[in-house]
């Protein structure tokens, strides 16, 4: 679980939710701009679930960066792989949308030098 870097948006990481093929990111909207005024209205979704992303099975780790937009994870099943990055693409608080990327980070090599 975190928080983006303006503190808008709350990511929970779900790496196999009911059995499902895939693990996913869960948003939810806590902009405190998007609070409520009153109890019987939330239009804009404070507190709720606006985004569901896929993210692999066995999606666990999940940080921030600079970048309020992009979130950095983890999944296990993909260690080999390097680590995903979540970019929202559509920032409402009625619903986002987003992308994921893998990034590979070629440790060998780095080993490889380190030790040599």
């Amino acid at each position: 679980m975190a928080v983006n870097s303006d503190r808008t948006r709350l990511f929970v990481t779900v790496p196999n939710p009911s059995g499902a093929a895939k693990g996913q990111i869960l948003v939810y909207n806590i902009d405190p701009k998007d609070r409520p005024t009153n109890s019987t209205s939330n239009a804009n979704n404070w507190h709720r679930q606006i985004g569901k992303v896929d993210a692999g099975l066995g999606v666990e780790g999940i940080a921030a960066t600079p970048d309020p937009l992009k979130m950095v994870f983890t999944n296990r099943n993909e260690d080999a792989k390097g680590f995903g990055l979540l970019e929202i693409t559509s920032n409402n608080p009625t619903g986002i949308t987003a992308k994921t990327t893998k990034n590979t980070l070629n440790l060998v090599w780095l080993l490889i030098l380190e030790y040599s």
